[in-house]
């Protein structure tokens, strides 16, 4: 078996490559995304460029762990799976806090960042203390769930091209992540895996579209 091991560079390579593109783009959107804040200096761009940063170092990682993952020892390779998980939570951590960073006015947004901290670290607490990914589901889910609540009512309020592109990639990762959770592939060589970063690709570049169409005028606080 170690034999096989070693025989095999890349373990999953089409897993490994998918990663690539999700890489450099999130990397390039992050960059711009960064410009654009210098600019506006508004949290709503801090923060998703956080978002795409994080995604880009967990796409990363990404690879590696499935590229590369049983060419490791065990703990190393467990390791580098809790490093993966802790990059998405601060993507989804980034994604919340854009978000309420346009729907609430500034003194409430101080508050529920605070609570939005304490989240987090509960989330990086059971990230390194247990194995498995169960209670980092819980906390993606409920994440996501809030971010499309927040984008749809922004949607609502203001009509805005920018804000529907933002909530049309959070409901196209929905379904994305529903199909990856039953594990459904096109093939044995295609997974439930790459058939997520392949969505995730059009998912981000939607993001993008959608942050780029909004300006200073567009920002609204509902509360």
């Amino acid at each position: 078996m170690n034999h096989s091991i070693r025989k095999k560079l890349i373990y999953e390579p089409v897993t490994f490559l998918t990663n690539i593109p999700l890489i450099i783009l999130a990397t390039i959107y992050g960059y711009s995304i960064l410009g654009i804040y210098y600019k506006t200096l508004h949290l709503f761009h801090f923060n998703f460029a956080g978002s795409f940063f994080s995604l880009a170092l967990a796409s990363f990682l990404g690879a590696i762990f499935h590229g590369f993952g049983p060419h490791f020892r065990t703990v190393i390779r467990e390791r580098v799976w809790k490093f993966v998980l802790i990059c998405l939570g601060l993507a989804f951590f980034f994604n919340l806090n854009a978000a309420f960073s346009v729907m609430l006015s500034k003194e409430i947004y101080t508050i529920y960042f605070f609570f939005c901290v304490l989240g987090l670290l509960a989330f990086l607490f059971q990230t390194f203390k247990f194995n498995g990914f169960g209670h980092s589901i819980k906390f993606f889910t409920i994440s996501h769930l809030l971010i499309i609540i927040v984008f749809l009512l922004l949607t609502i309020k203001s009509f805005d091209r920018g804000y529907f592109y933002i909530l049309l990639s959070c409901l196209l990762t929905t379904i994305a992540g529903s199909l990856w959770m039953t594990g459904w592939s096109l093939s044995k060589k295609f997974n439930n895996n790459d058939l997520f970063h392949l969505v995730q690709i059009l998912s981000i570049w939607l993001i993008y579209r959608g942050i780029i169409l909004i300006n200073d005028s567009h920002f609204i606080s509902i509360i």
